[in-house]
Order: structure tokens, then C-alpha cells, then sequence
């Protein structure tokens, strides 16, 4: 997928978060009556559910995200303490019926749909650099659902990209005057509705105030989004099957070039899909250098086979990384085309608790560095 070409008035660089005392350049949205606001909310709901998804197959949730992820990126606001932000940098997550995403966190919260779900480990929310913040999209029924958000930008024309989920958390929890996570949660619940949660909601692009919308960007082209393998999964807790998701293009950008953290995936993604060296620096920012080391390791990577997968179970410097999920993304093109080896499922794996695949998903602030 290609890039989303920045606009005009975008001046977007770093990763800092803004002071609250910004002053905002849209208007508070207008309270509404309840009809109008249990339609605003089944809009919302709408959005995150699939009419058929007992019926797909593992390959078609990619074009399901893809459909979600644009959505949210370009035709939903969140509003943090009444304050407009683009979701410029989202994750999915999603365990159940025939996609079985063993790196998906699988807490209780994530069976629901249209919530928050703060990251948390036996029920105690994550602190420190390893915050979290997902969009439940679950379905009940031991069918987990979460769209991490990575990145956020202020409608604000000046504004800097808060870079990274532990850092838009702590964005999040400055907007909103809250201590901690679980002083926000106790005030203002879990609910995504502005009816229900006015610190931090989302709202359809079309339902925002119409004195409010010149204000807005407009809507990118669906085909211009950018898809990249998520940053920092690992086969530290190797379980079978785990090789044919870490790979996928579950991570959406919506300026590439701007987003510092986890550029390697992005380049590695453009390679695997054979575009050059320039072509990809003109799409996500790296130097031709870079790149061109990059494009390396894919070549060493697809010359593995699954017999290598036990080299990759530790911890991995980028090159490593590129190369695991450049042998992974050849086994799960084996797999879809029914070409794999009979020993496919031959690595039993490690013994895991409920709670280990939460770790390879949240990694530090800096560890995704390019």
C-alpha cells in the first residue's frame, strides 16, 4: 500500500507531547439528545463489527482491518478532553472463530466492542514505558479484539506526533488532568461514546459540529494507506501458528514518512513487495543506506526455512527481526497456497502462561527504535 501524502498544512515532526493550555482551533461539540446520541454511538459500534465474520477466512481479515483502520484514521475524531486528535498510527489484535493471533493480549476487557482497554498484566494496569491504550473490537464468546494506538497528532495545523502507545497515554492522562490510569478509568469509565465518557471519546467525522468541520482534514483515498508487520513481537514465547501472523500488515500509518519508531517494519514491508531502495525512502523517510541493509536481510530471511525458527527465539536486533519476519512472511504465502512443508507443524513450542503474549506485544519506548 502506498503512502498518504501529508497535507499542505501539516507540520508534523518529533515525537513530543503539546501542553494542554494549546488553544484548539475547533469548537466544543454541541450537546445532543439522547436519540441522536445512541445513533452517534451505533455508528461507532458499526464501524467495528463485521455483518459475516463467522464466514471469513484467516486471509480476509486483512482486508478487514484495512477497512477499520481507514475509518478511524480518516473519518473518526478523538477527542481527548474536548481537544481533536487524528489516530495516525494504529495496531489490531484479534483472536477468535478462524484467525487464532496468539499475540493478541486476550484480556477479559478485549471480549468487548467500543471500549477502552488500558494494557494490564493479572488485572493491574501497566505502568512505567509499557502503557497501552486499544479500542476494544471483541465479539464475546472467547473472540478477542483490540486496535492498539500507537501514534496520535493534534488537529492543531502545529502540532507535534505523540509517537509511541506508552507515550499516548501519558498524553492522554496530561489532557485530561488525571494522575494515573486507574484514576481516569474510575472517572471516566471505559465507554469510547461521548455520551457516556466526555474526556475521551470518538466521534464520526460527520458528526462533528458542521462550525467545526472547516477545521478538519480531509479524508485520504483508502488505497494510499500504509500497512507495515507490528513493532516489537517476538518468538521469545514461541507457540505454533505464531509464525503465520507476525508478519501481516496489521499495523496502519498514516504519515509513514513522519512516524520515527519501528521505521524497519515499514521498510521491510515496501521490500517484501519488491519496491527499491528510493522508492521506499521517498515513502517512509530512511536513508537509501538503511534501507539498502534492510533489503539484505529480507534476502537472507527467505533463504531460511522453518527448521530456523528456533534460531529466532531469543531476543533480536533489527536485522534479526527483519529476517525472521521475512522467513515467516514466505512460510505464510507457502501455507495460503498450500505449498508448505509436511513438517509445518512440527515445533511444539514453549510452555506459556495466559499472560506471556502480552509481553512480546508491549515493548518499551525504546526498543523499536530504527
Amino acid at each position: 500500500m502506498s503512502k498518504r501524502k501529508a497535507q499542505d498544512d501539516d507540520n508534523l515532526s518529533g515525537s513530543e507531547t503539546e501542553d494542554e493550555s494549546t488553544t484548539t482551533t475547533m469548537k466544543k461539540n454541541k450537546p445532543l439528545d439522547q436519540d441522536e446520541y445512541d445513533r452517534q454511538n451505533q455508528s461507532i459500534i458499526d464501524l467495528l463489527s463485521h455483518t459475516n465474520i463467522t464466514e471469513l477466512k484467516e486471509e480476509d481479515y486483512q482486508d478487514w482491518f484495512n477497512n477499520i483502520a481507514y475509518q478511524l484514521q480518516n473519518n473518526v475524531i478523538l477527542y481527548i478532553n474536548e481537544i481533536p486528535h487524528l489516530m495516525i498510527e494504529l495496531e489490531f489484535y484479534f483472536k477468535g472463530y478462524k484467525h487464532n493471533d496468539l499475540f493478541a493480549h486476550c484480556d477479559v476487557m478485549q471480549l468487548e466492542k467500543a471500549s477502552w482497554y488500558f494494557h494490564r498484566t493479572n488485572g493491574t494496569f501497566r505502568g512505567g514505558s509499557f502503557k497501552g491504550l486499544d479500542i476494544t473490537f471483541g465479539c464475546g464468546d472467547d473472540v478477542y479484539g483490540g486496535i492498539l494506538i500507537r501514534s496520535l497528532k493534534r488537529v492543531d495545523s502545529q502540532s507535534t506526533i505523540v509517537d509511541g502507545p506508552s507515550l499516548c497515554v501519558d498524553h492522554i492522562l496530561k489532557l485530561t488532568k488525571q494522575a494515573d490510569i486507574k484514576t481516569f478509568v474510575a472517572t471516566a469509565g471505559r465507554s469510547v461514546f461521548e455520551s457516556k465518557n466526555p474526556l475521551l471519546y470518538l466521534k464520526m467525522l460527520s458528526d462533528v459540529d458542521s462550525s467545526a468541520q472547516s477545521s478538519l482534514p480531509k479524508p485520504g483515498r483508502i488505497e494510499d494507506m500504509f500497512g507495515s508487520g507490528r513493532v516489537g513481537l517476538t518468538f521469545k514465547r514461541y507457540k505454533p501458528t505464531m509464525e503465520y501472523f507476525i508478519a501481516q500488515n496489521y499495523r496502519f500509518l498514516r504519515y509513514p514518512d513522519k512516524v520515527k519508531k519501528g521505521k524497519h517494519y515499514m521498510v521491510l514491508s515496501d521490500g517484501l513487495q519488491g519496491k527499491g531502495p528510493v522508492e521506499i525512502k521517498n515513502r517512509v523517510g530512511s536513508t537509501v543506506a538503511s534501507i539498502e541493509k534492510i533489503l539484505k536481510q529480507i534476502t537472507t530471511g527467505s533463504k531460511k526455512t522453518r527448521a530456523n525458527i528456533k534460531d529466532y527465539k531469543t531476543d533480536l536486533n533489527n536485522d534479526a527481526v527483519c529476517q525472521l519476519l521475512a522467513l515467516c512472511a514466505k512460510l505464510t504465502k507457502e501455507r495460503l497456497n498450500g505449498t508448505e512443508s509436511s513438517d509445518a507443524n512440527g515445533d511444539d513450542g514453549d510452555d506459556q502462561d495466559e499472560n506471556d503474549n502480552q509481553d512480546d506485544q508491549d515493548q518499551t519506548e525504546d526498543e523499536d527504535q530504527e
